[in-house]
């Protein structure tokens, strides 16, 4: 009975002392993950300064600068989540959790789909804000608004489609709100087309009263 136990715990021992050199490798690259994604942080944000990105929103509003600082800050906090799940893998697999390790690397590869998306709504975003501004300068409040709102709608559903959510509704959605802005403007066109043929009509039938009362 001694012998069994001692042999247990000698294979106990034996197994934990053979397991740390993994523990401590995918503790060092968990450490790398956090550093590195840390430093890409910091890289992202000098970037933004250098290209003026985050001076930006300031022309469009106290409200949009707010909102745009909290994308970025999402943005930032992307990147670091991105290279802690990069070295996660390894990690994974040098404590040897394969399942994890697999959960891991499909949440990676999913990645680019987050950002794709990130930024197609971030644009969408300062886009509408631009539009809103320059349309409320000269059709009107009401309109403004409306164009603002459609390109919010249509860059959250290209988003959302980045995302692989509902896909096939997002696209009959999409043609729909495609469908309505072709209507929307073929209608103004064809009011604005009508009251344009009639002040035409109406000055050439002045022109030719004219004409008749010189000759008479």
């Amino acid at each position: 009975m001694y012998g069994v136990t001692t042999d247990i715990i000698a294979t106990s021992y034996s197994q934990i002392i053979g397991y740390l050199p993994s523990l401590f490798a995918g503790l060092v690259l968990v450490g790398v993950g956090f550093v590195a994604g840390a430093l890409a942080q910091q890289v992202f944000r000098l970037l933004l300064r250098v290209i003026s990105i985050s001076r930006l929103p300031r022309l469009l509003g106290k409200s949009a600068r707010d909102v745009s600082a909290v994308w970025m800050e999402i943005g930032s906090e992307l990147i670091l989540i991105s290279f802690v799940i990069l070295f996660l893998v390894p990690a994974f697999d040098a404590w040897r959790l394969p399942k994890l390790a697999s959960l891991s690397n499909s949440v990676l590869l999913f990645l680019p789909n987050i950002f794709a998306a990130y930024f197609i709504f971030f644009a969408g975003y300062l886009g509408g804000r631009l539009i809103r501004i320059t349309l409320e300068q000269h059709v009107g409040k009401g309109v403004a608004i409306t164009a603002q709102g459609t390109v919010f709608t249509t860059a959250g559903l290209i988003a959302l489609s980045q995302l692989g959510v509902a896909q096939d509704f997002i696209k009959l959605l999409f043609a729909g709100i495609v469908l309505f802005i072709a209507l929307s403007a073929g209608i103004a066109f064809g009011l604005g087309g009508r009251d344009l043929a009639h002040d035409i009509l109406v000055q050439l039938r002045k022109k030719i009263q004219r004409r008749h009362r010189l000759e008479a």
